[in-house]
C-alpha cells in the first residue's frame, strides 16, 4: 500500500469517509492525476507538477483541500 493510501485508511471517522470521497471524486474528475505522498500528507500530481493535497486537521475538525497553481485547470476535466 502507498504511504498517501495509508494516511487516509488510517485516519479516525468520520474524516477517512471525507477523504475517500474526495478519493474519488479528484481521481474520477482528473483521470492524470498521480496520488503521492509529501510533506507528510497526500498530493496529487499533475505532469509532475502539484496539484492539490489533503490535509487533515483533527484539532480543528476539517480536511483542507488545497490546490496550487502550477497546473492550468483548463481542458484537463475527464469527459
Amino acid at each position: 500500500m502507498k504511504p498517501a493510501e495509508s494516511y487516509i485508511l488510517r485516519q479516525s471517522e468520520p474524516f477517512k469517509s471525507i477523504l475517500l470521497h474526495l478519493q474519488i471524486l479528484i481521481e474520477r474528475t482528473f483521470s492524470k492525476l498521480m496520488l503521492q505522498f509529501k510533506w507528510k500528507i497526500p498530493f496529487y500530481y499533475m505532469n509532475n507538477k502539484p496539484f492539490c493535497y489533503l490535509n487533515v486537521s483533527e484539532k480543528k475538525g476539517y480536511i483542507d483541500v488545497g490546490f496550487w497553481i502550477s497546473v492550468p485547470l483548463k481542458n484537463t476535466i475527464s469527459s
